[in-house]
C-alpha cells in the first residue's frame, strides 16, 4: 500500500463571508520596564503599538515565588486590583486598564503582602481575550 500526498499552492486569505481579519489587541501590547524591590514590581510600562486602535487589559494571570500572595494592582494611580490572590491565578481588573501611547500614561505596579522573590510569568489578557508573550523579573 502506498500513500500519497499532494501539495499545492493554495492561497489562505479571508475566510469565507468575507470578513476582514480580527485585530488582536495583545499583537498592539508592548511591555517594558519593571523594577523588582521588596514587596513591589513597578515601573511596568505598558504601550499601544498602534494608537489607531484602542486596546485594554482586562486580566493577567501571574506565576511568581516568594511575596505570598498579590494584594494590590495600581495603574496610572487608579487601584485596578485589590485582594489576596495565590500565585498562578488569573485575576480580573476592576476597570480595563488602557494603555496609552506614551510611557507616562501607561506605568502599573504590582503589590504583594510579602518580599518578592521573582515573578516568573506574567500574561496580560486583553479585553477581546487575546493574550500576550510571557514575561518575567
Amino acid at each position: 500500500t502506498t500513500l500519497t500526498t499532494y501539495i499545492s499552492n493554495i492561497p489562505f486569505g479571508v475566510g469565507s463571508g468575507g470578513a476582514a481579519p480580527v485585530f488582536a489587541q495583545a499583537n498592539a501590547l508592548i511591555v517594558q520596564g519593571g523594577v523588582r524591590s521588596g514587596k513591589t514590581l513597578s515601573n511596568v510600562v505598558l504601550l499601544n503599538a498602534d494608537t489607531s486602535k484602542p486596546i485594554a487589559v482586562r486580566q493577567l494571570t501571574i506565576l511568581f515565588t516568594g511575596g505570598g500572595r498579590l494584594t494590590k494592582i495600581v495603574g496610572n494611580s487608579v487601584t485596578l486590583y485589590s485582594g489576596n490572590a495565590l500565585s498562578g491565578s488569573t485575576v480580573t481588573l476592576v476597570t480595563p486598564f488602557v494603555p496609552g501611547g506614551s510611557a507616562w500614561s501607561s506605568m502599573m505596579s504590582l503589590t504583594f503582602q510579602n518580599p518578592l522573590n521573582a515573578v516568573t510569568k506574567l500574561v496580560w489578557i486583553m479585553s477581546d481575550g487575546s493574550s500576550s508573550a510571557e514575561y518575567a523579573w
